[in-house]
């Protein structure tokens, strides 16, 4: 039996024994109703000393990355980052400062690095076209959650310090 068959038969076999996740109430949080920042709850500076105990290397990892055109971007995203000047300005004041101005064409989806938060995906429960059965983290709507400038709730900037 090749390795493609076997694999789709046991992806049929999962699928038709699970429920489906949207059969489920996954909410409220353990953390309440009103909770939006998840699993980062756990983060406390109790957890972080304990954390230290674990440490076997004084190893020193890069989490930042530069943001460049050959960075992992989907097909048909963009990412054009311009600073034109350079400088952009001539001196200015007493101490002379001067600067960079940067122009940037991007979308901020899937552009590089980055960090989603609660209010990133979902499962739609109803009409497809139903926002209040568009359903996020901890059981808030699309409805309850969005706005033409952004989210309201489940943001990134939510999450506790990690």
């Amino acid at each position: 039996m090749s390795i493609l068959r076997f694999t789709g038969y046991l992806a049929a076999i999962l699928l038709g024994t699970q429920p489906a996740m949207a059969d489920e109430k996954w909410w409220p949080s353990p953390w309440g109703a009103d909770d939006e920042a998840g699993n980062t709850n756990y983060m406390t500076p109790a957890k972080t000393l304990a954390a230290t105990a674990l440490i076997k290397q004084g190893v020193v990892v890069k989490l930042g990355h530069d943001y460049h055109a050959e960075m992992p971007i989907p097909v048909g995203r963009v990412f054009a980052l311009r600073i034109p000047g350079a400088p952009t300005s001539k001196p200015l004041g007493s101490n002379r400062v001067i600067y960079n101005d940067e122009f940037l064409t991007a979308e901020i989806g899937q552009v590089g690095t980055q960090m989603d938060g609660f209010g990133h995906m979902g499962l739609t429960l109803g009409d497809e076209a139903d926002r209040t059965k568009m359903t996020f983290y901890n059981g808030v709507t699309a409805q309850q959650m969005m706005t033409p400038r952004g989210l309201i709730k489940n943001g990134v900037e939510k999450l506790k310090p990690i």
